[in-house]
Order: structure tokens, then C-alpha cells, then sequence
């Protein structure tokens, strides 16, 4: 690592933005980050980061990279730049078998991160689930009903399922209202919006999982 730049963050600096063009991964070197999203207004963590630890690592890989969340120092941090062309150079540099397999490896990444952008989980699953039931003009998703139903299909506990639905809440994709029986009852606020909005934070968590 000493043959690439050091960067200093003082507490609350962003290091780069959700949607900004990237070409530069980072090695945690001291300090500590947090990884965040925005889903609406609401800002949304996905983890707290701890040397050692990778990030932006996709910014090397992928020509014209857009970030796909925030990175920002919890505390005075220390990072390791590695950009594009030093990243290049280094793969120049190396012995021809290492060159051979870092390039194999980075293509291999490139490609299965592409393919586990769209591998089913529970929280894609629960997602399409409940915008086919919405579409599907069903008025009243009772909680505690669908807590069940979804713990049986995808064959996980229910606290899993009812965690994830209040992850969701929180995120603004779903509100959790009681109907005038005093059930409880999931309602989709934005349902034309609301399948973009689910696919775009499910990939993110992929990237950082």
C-alpha cells in the first residue's frame, strides 16, 4: 500500500456521493465510515466500516461507475487511494502469471456481481410480492397474515420476515397502518415508484453485503 496516496478525512467529510462518477477504490486504513443511502428523504445505513476493509472497488472495474451509495468519515479516517490508472499501471507492473490472474479475478467479479444484481433473496421476494398483490388491486395486506405467508414461502423464521418489513417502513417503501377493525395492515404509499425504488436499494445491499 505505500506506493499509493494516503487521504486524511476529518469527522462528517464525505469521501464521495450516491451518484457521482467514480474511478477510485479505498482501503480503510484508520478511522471508521458510514455507508448510506437515500430512499425519498429518508437517509438510509447500510454498514459501518473498520479497517481493514475495501470500498469502491467497483469503480475499477466498471467504466463510467456511478456510486451507488455515500461513503462519509464517522471520525478523523485515513483511506488508501487506489485509482483506475494506478490500478492499471500496478497490473502492468506485475509478474505476467499475478497480472494474468488479478485481470481473470476482476473480470470474473464484474461479471457475477452483474448476475447477483438480479439473484432472487427475501428481500427482492418480499418486494415483488407485495407490489403483485397491489397490482393486483388486493385493498388490505394484513401484517400479521403476511408475516406467515411470506415465512412459509421463502422457509424462514417470521421474526426474519417482520424485521425486513419494518426495515421497510423505515425506508419509506411501505407504511404500516391499522384499519378500523384495529389490524394492522401493510399499505404501499407509492405504488407506481415503488418496484424501482425496491430493485434499486436491493442491489445496493448486494454491492455491500
Amino acid at each position: 500500500m505505500s506506493t499509493f496516496p494516503v487521504r486524511e478525512l476529518n469527522e462528517n467529510q464525505v469521501l464521495f456521493a450516491e451518484g457521482t462518477r467514480g474511478s477510485t477504490a479505498y482501503i480503510l486504513k484508520k478511522g471508521e465510515v458510514e455507508v448510506s443511502i437515500r430512499v425519498g428523504e429518508k437517509k438510509v445505513v447500510l454498514t459501518r466500516l473498520r479497517p481493514p476493509a475495501v470500498f469502491g472497488e467497483m469503480a475499477l472495474l466498471l467504466t463510467g461507475h456511478k456510486r451507488t451509495a455515500t461513503v462519509r468519515a464517522l471520525e478523523p479516517t485515513e483511506v488508501v487511494e487506489i485509482n483506475s490508472q494506478a490500478f492499471e499501471d500496478y497490473l502492468e507492473k506485475s509478474p505476467p502469471v499475478i497480472s494474468t490472474v488479478l485481470t481473470g479475478l476482476a473480470a470474473r467479479l464484474q461479471d457475477t456481481t452483474r448476475k447477483a444484481a438480479h439473484a432472487p433473496d427475501i428481500f427482492q421476494g418480499i418486494s415483488e410480492t407485495l407490489n403483485l398483490l397491489s397490482v393486483h388491486g388486493m385493498q388490505q395486506i394484513f401484517h400479521d397474515e403476511a408475516i406467515r405467508g411470506l415465512s412459509r414461502a421463502f422457509m424462514v423464521d417470521p421474526t426474519a420476515i417482520k424485521e425486513l418489513l419494518a426495515m421497510m417502513e423505515d425506508m419509506g417503501l411501505i407504511e404500516l397502518q391499522e384499519n378500523q377493525e384495529g389490524k394492522t395492515i401493510i399499505s404501499i404509499p407509492h405504488k407506481e415508484s415503488f418496484p424501482d425504488r425496491a430493485r434499486r436499494i436491493y442491489e445496493t445491499f448486494r454491492k455491500f453485503s
